[in-house]
């Protein structure tokens, strides 16, 4: 799990993310980020990544939008939730 941050500038690079999936839920969402300092989003300097969850079945995919060396996620990893 990600570790409390006050701030998202705040976030070193490689910082874990935890995709979690509650039940038989299918979802997608774009997930963005950028240095969270500068002005260089402007330039194009920023990291957009489509995530798709099926069905709560165990199948989870993400899709690079755009990229640039602004992405400061490491390891991605899914869990899948179920009420048993």
């Amino acid at each position: 799990m990600i570790p409390k941050i006050g701030q998202t500038t705040g976030w070193l690079k490689d910082t874990p993310l935890e995709i979690r999936v509650y039940e038989t839920a299918s979802g997608e969402l774009i997930v963005y980020d950028d240095d969270g300092i500068s002005f260089n989003y402007e330039n194009n300097e920023y990291t957009t990544k489509n995530i798709r969850a099926e069905n709560g079945n165990g199948n989870g995919s993400i899709e690079e939008l755009h990229h640039s060396s602004s992405w400061c996620y490491g390891d991605i990893q899914w869990k899948f939730m179920s009420p048993n």
